[in-house]
């Protein structure tokens, strides 16, 4: 399951704790039509009722938005909003100012929003609510009561807000809140010193203990923060928030609750509607495309999604992180006295669909310098070689292409250009790596298939008892099978720090290095067993040559491979599973593993096709995220559905007996 849909899912689950099973049944309907069918629409308004405020924060986006004059909307109007709320498909209602509960008509204007068919949130400082106030919202229809915060400890946050006893206020408002059967959650403003400090994952944890939901706000040099670039997020920044996201559930931010792809969501699934009925697609952008007074909400959406970046998933926040986005869409709303300003001002800039500009201006190119270098065949040096295929990562949001070139002189096939085996590690052996993952149904059928099968296998080929290694051993599933199964003195060796230490704490012989550097004893094993190392190796003859040295007169060196003769890479092209790139770096046939083998004096006993139905549901998983299918459709598709999985049974059966399936086995001697 991809984890925008567990985010998802996660959002309902919170949706049905506030008895309201219509809505929930209407956020289901949503997630199918944009999960089976692609069909995404907004998801979200957010309403300043007031731009009015009890407070001067000095980060305060409202600060120009606000008129002395200005005519808030009328109920007549809010009702109009209401009603269009409904037929565009809005489930959640966001209140917000200026400070709400400034608001005395707030529980009137609450119950114009249909309120058994909508979830209504409610954004406030805190200060102004009491018990009797909250009971009263709540009878309304209002079920998530929200405050904001930005320091982790009472005296930063008293003096950010300029109001002493802000933080124990806000804090105990929650609580009633909570007290008075209301949902709750915290909007947290992150600059990019807080986001890298210890306090902040501390804040979360404690918040998170309160019960309440944790929402990640990035500063924006908007309103009093007006030309404050120091506070602006990076790369680091976002990597950082991406990490805490993942440890912290209940910490989310706005790509988390998306139906489309991760990415800002202004207009496209998430509106901002003025005090006065400005339009505009987000809060820090003020920029105006209509006026709910004057024309419908719909109206107002369409016309701005004609334009980039507003019709554009950004991968990042346009507002707080791009700076070419805030010098040409932010800056020049600074001289205006009156905001927003209407989009015709900005006619020049804006980018309309049918004159598209290269993406990378709005959406910044998520891979970091990676260096690549260039490889030579292992066996034959320099040589030449023809281009076999170029194929991106799927696993990553990597965008690289990395290619696969094919020795002319011996035939074998390696990636070339490749990163150092240091950048493979620190960018796409990652936990969500396929191979390190040891949770969810799918992968443990999966899991528990694969060891059982190999163990009936092995007891066919090795001696009862003995030492058995398990090269690239991961958590160390499969040995720790074998300790419970057979009389095996196992051991094993895994490069990746966590995966080995997991292993351990399982009371498993691992060592944290790759074979060369693990240092075994000469003659110490009886079986090397390498399933799918060997091709992630950049020493492939170093560390054959090591596993002969290791290993007793007469032991066995066992390695499973993809085949690149299997007849699916064929059809599959790109997508083929076992190029598996930038991670797989040498690719090998029947008759190149043979050769490398007896290159360091094995004796190649047998190679033969291995049955597994696994890798072609992963070929058509990448074939499906290459052709932009749901994933929901990718999910059902895909290894992670057992049920599929079995389905390729047939096809894998067939190739096996054609003499080259997607996976080969090949058993050597050492005389």
């Amino acid at each position: 399951m991809s984890l925008l849909l567990k985010r998802n899912l996660l959002n309902a689950a919170y949706l049905w704790k506030t008895g309201k099973p219509k809505v929930a049944l209407r956020y289901l309907k949503k997630i199918a039509a944009a999960r089976l069918l692609n069909r995404v629409g907004p998801r979200q308004i957010d309403i300043a009722l007031t731009f009015k405020c009890n407070l001067k924060c000095e980060h305060c986006f409202a600060t120009p938005l606000y008129r002395d004059n200005g005519q808030e909307m009328s109920l007549g109007t809010l009702k109009k909003v209401a009603d269009e709320c409904l037929q565009l498909g809005i489930t959640v209602i966001h209140f917000t100012g200026g400070e709400i509960l400034l608001r005395e008509d707030l529980e009137e204007v609450i119950q114009l929003f249909y309120p058994d068919k909508n979830i209504i949130y409610v954004q406030s400082n805190g200060l102004l609510a009491s018990a009797d106030r909250l009971d009263s919202l709540k009878a309304a229809g209002l079920d998530f009561f929200s405050v904001s915060l930005e320091a982790a400890d009472a005296d930063a946050q008293d003096k950010f807000r300029k109001h002493r006893g802000y933080f124990d206020t806000a804090l105990g408002n929650l609580a009633a809140a909570r007290k008075a059967g209301l949902q709750t959650s915290v909007n947290l403003t992150i600059d990019n010193q807080f986001i890298h400090s210890l306090e902040l994952p501390a804040l979360i944890d404690r918040l998170g203990k309160m019960g309440h939901v944790v929402y990640a706000n990035l500063p924006v040099p908007v309103g009093r923060y007006q030309g404050n670039h120091q506070m602006l997020w990076g790369e680091p920044e976002r990597l950082r928030l991406n990490d805490l996201s993942g440890q912290f559930p209940h910490f989310r931010t706005e790509f988390d609750s998306n139906f489309g792809p991760p990415g800002c969501p202004a207009m496209k699934e998430k509106i901002y509607l003025c005090a006065y009925g400005d339009v505009i697609a987000c809060p820090y952008i003020h920029i105006q495309f209509g006026n709910v007074k004057d024309e419908s909400l719909a109206a107002i959406r369409e016309r701005c999604l004609d334009y980039r970046p507003f019709n554009t998933y950004a991968d990042h926040c346009l507002a707080a992180e791009n700076t070419r986005f805030i010098e040409d869409y932010i800056h020049p709303t600074y001289d205006e006295q009156t905001q927003p300003v209407s989009h015709t001002k900005f006619i020049d800039k804006l980018v309309d669909t049918s004159n598209p500009v290269p993406t990378e201006i709005y959406n910044r190119n998520r891979d970091p310098e990676i260096p690549l270098v260039d490889a030579a065949c292992e066996f034959c040096g320099p040589s030449e070689t023809e281009l076999v295929a170029s194929a991106r990562d799927y696993e990553t949001d990597f965008r690289t292409v990395f290619t696969v070139q094919r020795c002319t002189a011996c035939g074998l096939f390696f990636t070339s250009p490749r990163p150092s085996m240091e950048d493979l590690f620190k960018y796409f052996y990652a936990d969500n790596y396929v191979c390190y993952q040891s949770g969810g149904v799918a992968t443990r059928l999966r899991e528990n298939y694969l060891n059982a099968s190999r163990y009936r296998h092995l007891k066919r080929l090795v001696p009862p008892q003995g030492r058995f290694l398990d090269v690239g051993c991961s958590y160390g599933a499969f040995i720790h099978y074998l300790a419970g199964a057979t009389d095996w003195e196992v051991y094993g060796c895994e490069p990746q720090p966590e995966m080995a230490e997991k292993a351990r704490r399982q009371g498993l012989p691992v060592e944290t290095a790759t074979l060369v550097a693990a240092g075994y004893p000469d003659h110490f094993f009886d079986v090397v067993y390498m399933s799918h190392v060997l091709e992630h190796v950049p020493d492939v003859r170093d560390t054959i040559r090591e596993a002969n040295r290791i290993l007793k007169p007469g032991g066995l060196f066992i390695t499973e491979n993809p085949d690149v003769e299997a007849l699916s890479r064929s059809f599959f092209k790109e997508a083929w599973w076992g190029y598996h790139l930038p991670r797989h770096l040498t690719h090998f046939s029947q008759k190149t593993m043979a050769m490398a083998l007896s290159s360091v004096g094995f004796q190649v006993l047998s190679s033969k096709p291995c049955f597994r139905p696994g890798p072609i549901a992963w070929s058509i998983q990448n074939r499906l995220k290459d052709k932009g299918h749901s994933a929901l459709a990718v999910n059902a598709l895909g290894l992670s559905n057992p049920l599929f999985v079995a389905a390729m049974t047939v096809p894998a059966a067939i190739q096996s007996m054609l003499g080259h399936s997607e996976m080969m086995e090949t058993i050597a001697l050492k005389p």
